[in-house]
């Protein structure tokens, strides 16, 4: 079956020091912005164009694999879990499996 990707809520991926995040302070904040590169996510009005990533969730957690040398992330569907893979953190992303779980 084809994909329903304007059903999807996007995904924007974003990075911090973990060690200020700890502290509250989100001042470290970062988003991937269009046409591809870092931008501060503060203040808000100049963030840019924040890049989208083609991930089925708009609440994911991205995880790297050494064995498989790829970027991993999982998303429920209905009652099943589909494995979606990309070779770079910020895409293309594609579905690797569905239902693996």
């Amino acid at each position: 079956p084809e994909l329903q990707h304007e059903s999807w809520s996007r995904t924007i991926l974003a990075r911090a020091s973990l060690g200020k995040l700890l502290k509250h302070d989100w001042s470290s904040a970062e988003y991937w912005a269009k046409p591809g590169g870092w931008v501060p996510a503060w203040p808000p009005n100049a963030r840019g164009v924040m890049q989208e990533l083609d991930l089925p969730t708009w609440e994911t957690t991205i995880t790297w694999s050494p064995q498989l040398q790829m970027w991993y992330s999982f998303n429920i569907k209905d009652f099943a879990v589909d494995l979606w893979v990309a070779e770079q953190v910020v895409g293309p992303w594609r579905l690797a499996a569905g239902g693996v779980y």
